[in-house]
Parts: C-alpha cells; sequence; structure tokens
C-alpha cells in the first residue's frame, strides 16, 4: 500500500509539473490572441476608411479640385505682387541702358577733344584699348619734341609677351613689336624728329611685316611724301593676341606697368597730338589713369594734302587730279588698299600727252 501510495503521488506530481506548464502555454496564448484582436481591429477601421473612399469618390474628388482652385489663386496672387518688381526690373533695364548710352556718348566727345597734352617727362597716361586681337594694327600720332629719346605709344598684353611700341632713339622713330615669336624693329632712317616741329607718325602691321613712315607737318620739309621703311620679325606666329585688358599708354608708361625689355624709353616730353589705333580716336583727354602733370597744348597741323578713303564694288573708279607739287622726272605714289579680289587693277596714270 504504500508503494503505491508513493507512485500515485509520483503521478500526481508530473501531473502538477503538466498542467502548469499548460497553463503558461494557454496563458501565451491568450497574448498572441489579443495581438491578433488589436490587429483585426486596426484592420476593420483602415478596410472601414477604404470602403469610406471607395463609397464616396465624389466627394474626395471634390476636395482634390478645391485644393487645386486655392493653388491655383494663391498663384494668382503671388503672380500679381511679382507684377511691380517686374515693372521695376523692366525701368532698371532701361535706365542702365541710357546710362550706358550716356557713358558711351561721353567717351565719344571725350574722344572728340583735339587739344594736344603736352609733358614735360611726368606726365603719364593709361587708356582704354578699342581692340581685338588680328593680323593686322596701325598707329597713327602726331608729335613735337626736342628730345631725342622719347616712348611714344605702347600696347602690351596683360598674359602674353605680345606688344606694339613707337619710341625715339636718337631722334629717329622706332616702331617695334612681338607677336609670340620675337620681336621685329624697323627705324625710320631718313630723318630725325627732335626739331621742335610737329610730325606725323604712320606705323602698321601686317603679319611679320611692320613699315613704318613719318610726314613733316612744320617746317622746310613740310608737304615731303616720305619713304615707307620695313622689316619682319621672326617667323612664326602672325596674330596679336591682345584685347581690352590690354595696357595702352600714349606717352610714357608707369613704372608698376609690364614694358617689353627691348622697348628702352619709358618717358614722353613735348606735346602729343590726335593719335589713332586701327582707324580708331584715342581721346587722350578720355584717360583711365594720369600720373604726374599734365598741361594742353596748340592743336597739331594736319595733312595738307587730305586723304580720300573711297569704297568701290568692282565696277567703278576714282580719278585724282595731280597734286600742286609735281615733278615730271620723278614721282612716287603712296596708298593703301583692302581687296578681296584675286584681280584688280590698283591704279593707272596717264598724263596730258598721253
Amino acid at each position: 500500500t504504500s508503494a503505491k501510495l508513493a507512485a500515485t503521488k509520483a503521478v500526481a506530481a508530473d501531473a502538477n509539473v503538466t498542467a502548469i506548464d499548460i497553463l503558461e502555454r494557454l496563458a501565451d496564448l491568450n497574448l498572441r490572441l489579443g495581438g491578433l484582436q488589436l490587429n483585426c481591429s486596426e484592420l476593420e477601421k483602415t478596410v472601414d476608411a477604404a470602403n469610406q473612399m471607395i463609397q464616396d469618390p465624389e466627394k474626395n474628388i471634390h476636395a482634390a479640385g478645391a485644393k487645386v482652385k486655392d493653388l491655383e489663386d494663391e498663384a494668382d496672387r503671388l503672380l500679381e505682387k511679382l507684377q511691380p518688381i517686374k515693372k521695376l526690373q523692366d525701368n532698371l533695364r532701361r535706365n542702365i541702358s541710357q546710362i550706358k548710352e550716356l557713358i558711351n556718348q561721353a567717351r565719344k566727345q571725350a574722344n572728340s577733344i583735339k587739344v594736344s597734352v603736352s609733358s614735360g617727362g611726368d606726365c603719364l597716361r593709361s587708356y582704354r584699348p578699342d581692340i581685338r586681337k588680328g593680323r593686322y594694327n596701325a598707329i597713327i600720332l602726331h608729335v613735337k619734341t626736342t628730345t631725342s629719346d622719347n616712348l611714344l605709344f605702347y600696347l602690351g598684353s596683360v598674359k602674353y609677351v605680345d606688344f606694339l611700341a613707337l619710341e625715339m632713339r636718337k631722334g629717329k622713330v622706332n616702331f617695334l613689336w612681338d607677336v609670340g615669336s620675337g620681336v621685329g624693329r624697323v627705324e625710320y632712317p631718313h630723318h630725325t624728329i627732335d626739331n621742335g616741329n610737329w610730325h606725323r607718325i604712320e606705323a602698321s602691321r601686317n603679319g611679320l611685316n611692320g613699315t613704318i613712315s613719318v610726314y613733316p607737318l612744320e617746317g622746310p620739309m613740310a608737304g615731303m611724301m616720305p619713304s615707307p621703311a620695313s622689316d619682319n620679325s621672326p617667323t612664326a606666329y602672325t596674330i596679336l593676341d591682345v584685347d581690352q585688358n590690354a595696357y595702352l599708354f600714349v606717352g610714357g608708361i608707369f613704372g608698376t606697368a609690364k614694358k617689353a625689355e627691348a622697348v628702352r624709353a619709358s618717358t614722353f616730353t613735348g606735346c602729343m597730338g590726335e593719335t589713332f589705333l586701327d582707324g580708331k580716336p584715342i581721346g587722350l583727354w578720355n584717360y583711365r589713369d594720369r600720373q604726374g602733370d599734365c598741361k594742353g597744348c596748340v592743336v597739331s597741323p594736319q595733312r595738307t594734302d587730305g586723304e580720300g578713303t573711297f569704297q568701290l564694288d568692282g565696277e567703278g573708279y576714282a580719278a585724282v587730279g595731280r597734286p600742286a607739287r609735281w615733278n615730271p622726272n620723278v614721282s612716287t605714289v603712296t596708298f593703301k588698299f583692302r581687296t578681296f579680289s584675286t584681280d584688280a587693277l590698283l591704279m593707272y596714270l596717264a598724263t596730258e600727252d598721253m
């Protein structure tokens, strides 16, 4: 009997352990069922909302349309507020254009001032070059001086070695240039200009070739037609690479400016008259910066024979009368031309006897 009771107690203990395990599992299952019920409840709410949207699409479309209309109204209000700003911008553009035009007119008027500039050696002026890089350049200036060494004109690139310069060495005019392949120099050998008389200097560069002519405007040699002098720079480049940011000085150069070593002079003493670069006038009083004491002097005289410019289309011609000073034994004719024609008659000279 004792043995059976012990066995019965053991079975009862196992049953108790099993019952406790089952209760724990039931509690866990109840928790899971509770979470499932919660998820089912949220799912029901989501389904109800979806059903509501499906059941009432016109209401949703109307609400969306109302929001779009509100956005359109807001955009219209913003555009209406932007109208004054747009008008102000248009007015500013017009005003800026008018100011630019006034500045251009003022520069043109300043360029038209023909009063010459007198320098005792300390008057230095820089200018705004109206120039583009190219194969051809022309410089014309009028000068009166009694000093044998002067820097008359200097145009130099900010980035490269390219430059154009006119200077006096022992009274003779030198034309120097460099287009990237070495310095070219040609000196006008026929006479000096440090005699206190006005002279007109014409220098031009076409590719590698440089040419210079000096016209006496006063004194015993006035009116004589000069024989041009020319020379070439080292072969390679032909384009002068400068722009409106380049250095441009007429009569001396600032000590802080970059100057080619080939150019010896750096100051100017005398009177500088009308100056042209590539056919455009450089207003001597329309300078960018100035140093030293600059004064005015008399207007430079002009050539008496007068230069004529003609534009022909291939079907016409220009007839020029015989000059007042005429030597029937020796005649020199000098003229400049530009053409795109490969075959052209440039000049025909005939006398009355012919």
